[in-house]
């Protein structure tokens, strides 16, 4: 009785492209088992399957590809992490995850912001749906990366993973309410009390995931003039010198970058244009660089 979108799966193009018909378009096409965005893309029309099919196929392990029907959300989806103690939820949040649509793979998530721009009824709900499931599976104690979406009026459930979430989700959490769901965690692993507790965010926190649109070297990364006061920390996962790739999936980010803002709508209007906040310097890959 959930809310979820329309899906199927296949293993070879032939059976990809003869249930085509019985979804509507537009679709997601994605492996059943790959993580961080890889092979990823949307189609629009038919003759998209193809392409997407392979793409998709070279990153599952099971070599197995879903197609999804493809839903637009209301204002941002979350992507953000909770927790259960004893199967009942004793601290859930939301996020506002936003894309850089410009990326080469559009569907990487780029940004996220905290509170989140779901309305109080639309957060019981999704609330709900999850304590629900969680019932349902027999869930006990464990921390979760769980993606929603309000669409058509209605709460889905996209995705709820018992891990934490990529992108340092719950270090940011950590910031923002003062719970630790890694030591929750692991104090939970070894059956002790995870002791974590409802706590509410406090201030309007930013992450951005650092990226290049293209291919290059790396030099360093300059944040906008804008937004300079509100940085709170930057993180490099490369060093200069180092060679990157155009943003495609999670790991071909360069780091992280911890923005606190005044007020929501000093937030918002910077998170608007998330994507433009910071400018990577970098030199063209040369012509053995190229091949290598």
């Amino acid at each position: 009785g959930f809310s979820v979108p329309e899906t199927a799966t296949a293993s070879t193009l032939d059976q990809a492209q003869s249930i085509l018909g019985d979804l509507p378009l537009p679709l997601m096409v994605k492996p059943v088992d790959s993580a961080g965005s890889k092979g990823v893309s949307v189609i629009r029309e038919p003759s998209e399957l193809p392409e997407a099919f392979r793409t998709a196929m070279a990153h599952s392990l099971a070599g197995t590809v879903i197609l999804e029907e493809f839903l637009p959300p209301c204002g941002n989806p979350s992507d953000s992490d909770c927790f259960s103690t004893n199967g009942e939820l004793t601290f859930v949040s939301y996020s506002a995850q936003s894309f850089d649509p410009a990326a080469e793979n559009p569907f990487a998530p780029a940004a996220f912001h905290w509170p989140g721009t779901f309305a109080p009824a639309e957060e019981r709900a999704l609330t709900g749906e999850l304590q629900r499931l969680l019932h349902l599976l027999e869930m006990k104690t464990s921390l979760y990366n769980v993606e929603t979406r309000i669409c058509r009026g209605m709460p889905y459930l996209m995705e709820v993973s018992p891990r934490g979430g990529g992108n340092r989700i719950a270090e940011m959490l950590r910031r923002i309410t003062g719970v630790d769901l890694i030591a929750g965690a692991i104090k939970g692993a070894l059956g002790d009390d995870p002791e974590i507790h409802p706590a509410p965010l406090s201030g309007n926190w930013a992450e951005v995931i650092l990226h290049a649109a293209e291919p290059g070297i790396f030099r360093a990364i300059h944040p906008a003039e804008e937004i300079r006061n509100f940085v709170r920390e930057i993180r490099l996962d490369v060093e200069p010198g180092d060679r990157i790739c155009a943003f495609g999936s999670g790991r071909d980010a360069l780091g992280t970058a911890v923005l606190q803002f005044p007020d929501r709508d000093t937030m918002l209007r910077a998170m608007q244009t998330a994507h433009s906040l910071f400018q990577v310097e970098r030199s063209p890959l040369t012509g053995k660089e190229s091949e290598g």
